[in-house]
C-alpha cells in the first residue's frame, strides 16, 4: 500500500529497514524502525498528515515486538546470523 500512496516513503522506509538489519543483525530493530522512519516522514514532510496514526502504529509495533525487547534486554534474543537457530527449530513429522 505504501509503496503505491507514496513511492518516496516506501524507498525511505524500505532502505532503512534493510540497513537497520544489517547494521544490528536483529530483525525486530528493522521492524520497529520502519515505524520510527513513516513517523519522522511525515513531520517533515508537509504534505503528509496522518501523523497520530504514525504515532499510533509505532506504539503497535514495539507492543508486537514487547517479547523481542524483553529477550534483547536480557540478552537472549537472536541475531539474524546465528547458527544455533537452527538447532532448536523442530522438524516437520516424517509420514511412514
Amino acid at each position: 500500500m505504501l509503496i503505491v500512496a507514496n513511492p518516496i516513503m516506501f524507498l525511505i522506509v524500505y532502505l532503512t529497514f534493510i540497513a537497520v538489519i544489517w547494521i544490528t543483525k536483529y530483525v525486530f530493530f528493522g521492524s520497529i524502525s520502519v515505524g520510527v522512519t513513516i513517523l519522522l516522514y511525515a513531520f517533515f514532510d508537509a504534505s503528509v498528515e496522518h501523523e497520530l496514526i504514525f504515532i499510533i502504529y509505532l506504539l503497535l509495533l514495539i507492543y508486537l515486538h514487547r517479547s523481542n525487547i524483553i529477550n534483547f534486554i536480557n540478552q537472549q534474543e537472536p541475531k539474524i546470523n546465528d547458527k544455533t537457530i537452527k538447532k532448536d527449530r523442530i522438524g516437520p513429522k516424517k509420514i511412514s
